[in-house]
């Protein structure tokens, strides 16, 4: 940087170098950050940024959004801070793809004006939207950058150390990983809080990525000690789609509970509707996440992410089953029973109940005394077979233990 360009930098940092510091994310309580909403140094434009920084606590990201997109600051630093607010909450309301460009311009002022502080923070977030957006290629080239503004600030260096260890799990280098990981756990006494739960987010997708499923429960069991976080959607949807997967828990979700992740929404719709057998409104669902990111969702059910809840959970109705029905058809099996049976066995997900009555009668569900009829049905197989038929949502799925039966035999 010339010394006319360094001058010009200090000037422009001391007219709202009162305004730069109530921006600082973490080295600031909640009660210190509001002190500053009352300073007479501060422009309304300098007032509502902060506000809206501090509203970011409480997931208002719409109206946070909203308010930013129409502001107009005069002053290049304090458009930086606009900027990083708003690539924020995009990020966090599910539109990531729509933060980059606007921490791209908070990280081009910053390094313009040498506040490397500042800088170190926004690369930090670009990271990790990179991270979830998958484009890794641009991880290195943060990861160097951010080695390069490393100060003295203890929980800066925290914040680098997250995300080699991210970097190392998305490479499936879970041994560096777990190196990484084993260093954080030593230092978590010293995170700010929002580190805390960030750190324990990134432990929850390490232990699932290495199938450590018991791990992942105790770390979601740390996580509710945070009374705060535990409301979050994204909790929630851990909460879900873990208890799902591994126990096979229904999945009871308040549509409007996630209206303002679409993502989040999205992926837990599909596996709703697949777990009821509803594979016509999964499509649905799944076009929506196509419209999103094509390369990761493609064909119906063809998923090409990296490894996570949603695929996991995506896997259990993709297994194609293998029951051989044939010992148990030379019973006193009726026709329609057989059926029945076949039609259980040979798919993946469960069956709703108009479909399957469509099979065996040929004709549509008319009146509730149809569906009485199918149930007597079911009951009838189970008395016979002893084979386990589930009810699901208005859907059937059979369990034939056959592995139990090989042993036995």
């Amino acid at each position: 940087m010339t010394k006319l360009k360094e001058k010009n930098a200090e000037d422009e940092f001391k007219r709202v170098k009162t305004f730069m510091a109530s921006m600082d994310w973490f080295n600031l309580t909640l009660s210190q950050k509001e002190a500053y909403l009352k300073d007479k140094r501060l422009s309304q434009t300098e007032k509502t940024i902060l506000e809206c920084s501090i509203l970011i606590r409480e997931n208002k990201f719409l109206e946070i959004i909203s308010i930013l997109e129409a502001l107009k600051p005069q002053n290049i630093l304090v458009e930086s801070q606009r900027c990083y607010v708003l690539g924020v909450c995009l990020n966090s309301s599910g539109r990531s793809h729509h933060s980059v460009p606007y921490f791209l311009k908070a990280c081009e002022i910053l390094r313009e004006h040498d506040l490397k502080n500042y800088e170190f923070n926004v690369l930090v977030q670009l990271f990790y939207v990179y991270l979830n957006i998958k484009m890794t290629k641009h991880l290195p080239e943060m990861l160097d950058r951010m080695q390069e503004l490393l100060g003295l600030n203890e929980k800066d260096h925290i914040s680098y150390l997250r995300c080699r260890f991210n970097f190392h799990v998305i490479q499936e280098d879970y041994e560096l990983a777990k190196v990484h990981l084993l260093a954080l756990e030593k230092v978590k006494d010293k995170m700010h809080a929002g580190q805390f739960v960030s750190h324990l987010v990134d432990k929850f997708i390490y232990y699932l990525k290495i199938d450590q499923f018991a791990k992942c429960e105790k770390t979601l069991d740390e996580l509710k000690e945070r009374r705060r976080y535990k409301v979050t959607e994204s909790f929630v949807f851990m909460q879900a789609l873990l208890s799902h997967y591994m126990y096979r828990k229904p999945i009871y979700l308040y549509d409007d509970q996630f209206q303002k992740f679409s993502l989040l929404f999205l992926q837990l719709k599909v596996i709703q509707m697949l777990e009821s057998g509803n594979k016509a409104e999964a499509g649905k669902y799944w076009l929506e996440l196509t419209k999103i990111n094509p390369e990761v969702y493609r064909d119906f059910m063809d998923y090409k992410g990296d490894k996570c809840l949603f695929s996991l959970c995506l896997s259990l109705y993709k297994k194609e089953k293998d029951i051989n029905l044939s010992e148990l058809f030379k019973g006193s099996l009726q026709p329609r029973e057989k059926i029945l049976l076949e039609t259980l066995s040979k798919s993946s997900t469960p069956v709703m109940k108009e479909i399957l009555y469509l099979k065996i009668w040929g004709v549509a569900v008319a009146a509730k005394d149809d569906l009485s009829k199918l149930s007597m049905m079911i009951s009838r197989i189970k008395r016979k077979t002893g084979i386990e038929i589930k009810s699901i949502k208005g859907s059937y799925t059979i369990n034939i233990k056959t592995e139990k039966k090989k042993k036995a035999s």
